[in-house]
């Protein structure tokens, strides 16, 4: 699919097919990424949702990362919509990073991309926001699915300037507002909010979004298309 085509698809008024890849416990922006694709149903379907890893200081490693992203992911479903939650397949992904393109590390998210791309007839795409490992082996598994399916990948940048660091302020304030009443008292109930202290999580929430423009731009437009 090509660049105009894919925005052809934005713009027209069908329902996309997409696989949300992403690293869930890891910051709070995937949590609403996540909640925010299963409350778009006019414009989403969403056919399944990949476990990814991380390692930091909220994981052991890549592996711990993965299960506790698993485990959150059925946490915001059913926090976001229980009937919703039993329909959509979850797949634990990749427990470590590949180190080069030969270090493939197959899971069942990898398989779940190769299967759902190259069994559908239309277009599938593929939105990974957190470690690509899961995207990144099914690809080189197998080459074909790069024609069948359309791949976003949000990465994180840190080393940006205070001014674009305020720029990315305002645009997770705006997309805060834009963002459903069920999505933010879903998001209100996870892992990543204290109900002691809601305005902690709000300020985490709103210093990682600054790291998350690609993310935040993708899901914020979806619904209301591109124009």
């Amino acid at each position: 699919m090509t660049l105009s085509e894919f925005r052809a698809l934005l713009l027209s008024d069908k329902v996309i097919d997409i696989i949300l890849d992403t690293d869930t416990y890891n910051e709070i922006d995937d949590q609403y990424a996540l909640a925010y694709a299963m409350l778009s149903k006019k414009k989403i379907n969403l056919l399944s949702v990949n476990a990814a890893p991380f390692f930091n200081s909220r994981s052991s490693s890549a592996a711990e990362g993965m299960e506790k992203s698993y485990n959150e992911i059925f946490n915001i479903m059913k926090l976001t919509d229980a009937e919703m939650a039993e329909q959509v397949p979850v797949y634990r992904g990749s427990t470590r990073f590949m180190t080069s393109k030969t270090d493939i590390v197959e899971s069942d998210a990898c398989d779940n991309i190769i299967n759902t791309v190259m069994s559908r007839e239309t277009p599938v795409i593929i939105v990974a926001v957190g470690a690509i490992t899961n995207v990144a082996s099914a690809q080189f598994l197998n080459s074909r699915i790069s024609t069948s399916a359309v791949v976003l990948v949000a990465y994180s940048v840190s080393n940006i300037s205070p001014l674009i660091r305020t720029i990315f302020m305002f645009v997770s304030l705006m997309y805060c507002i834009i963002l459903t009443n069920e999505a933010r008292n879903t998001l209100r109930r996870s892992s990543l909010f204290s109900a002691d202290k809601p305005t902690k999580g709000i300020s985490r929430w709103i210093s990682l979004q600054c790291k998350n423009l690609i993310r935040v731009v993708f899901f914020s437009l979806i619904p209301y298309s591109f124009g």
